[in-house]
């Protein structure tokens, strides 16, 4: 139980009295040092979070091990990983890992799902929160393959012979 919380985050102090009631008895407050990993790629979806404080990176690896940065949470964001997962039932896709100390409120998924279909105000922080970080994150995806098409063609053009000009 997080009691009041979660006041500094505006859209949850906004809610509807019951669902602030509902979320202040049944979220936890986390806190985590940094360096630490919240979930990795293939955990199970338990909770949803949101961050009181702090930083948190999420990544994912790419065939070579290297990570791939797809966004970072700061205070009041809630992670649309946690919610696509919650949403699917579908494992982590990705690892969340503390780059400081943070406070991570963590709401069950089953107050979750409650909250969703009971609380509009609810309801429109997960999804414009969700838009949001999508939107930035297909921005990463688009950077990320321009930055390999450039590489491609770089590579090309340095590999082709120049035809010998006529004298």
């Amino acid at each position: 139980m997080i009691g009041a919380g979660f006041a500094s985050i505006p859209p949850l102090a906004a809610l509807e009295p019951a669902a602030r009631m509902r979320l202040a008895e049944n979220a936890e407050l986390l806190r985590v040092p940094a360096g630490e990993t919240l979930f990795a790629a293939g955990m199970p979806c338990r909770n949803y979070v949101i961050l009181c404080s702090g930083r948190v990176r999420m990544h994912q690896l790419d065939e070579d091990g290297h990570g791939i940065v797809l966004y970072r949470l700061g205070a009041g964001d809630p992670c649309i990983l946690t919610t696509a997962a919650l949403f699917s039932g579908e494992p982590y896709a990705a690892f969340a890992v503390t780059e400081m100390p943070a406070e991570v409120i963590a709401l069950p998924a089953s107050v979750f799902d409650a909250l969703i279909g009971s609380s509009p105000a609810f309801r429109r922080f997960v999804f414009a929160s969700h838009a949001t970080r999508l939107a930035a994150l297909m921005r990463v995806v688009r950077s990320r393959r321009s930055q390999q098409a450039g590489q491609n063609l770089t590579s090309a053009v340095s590999t082709r012979t120049m035809p010998a000009m006529p004298t």
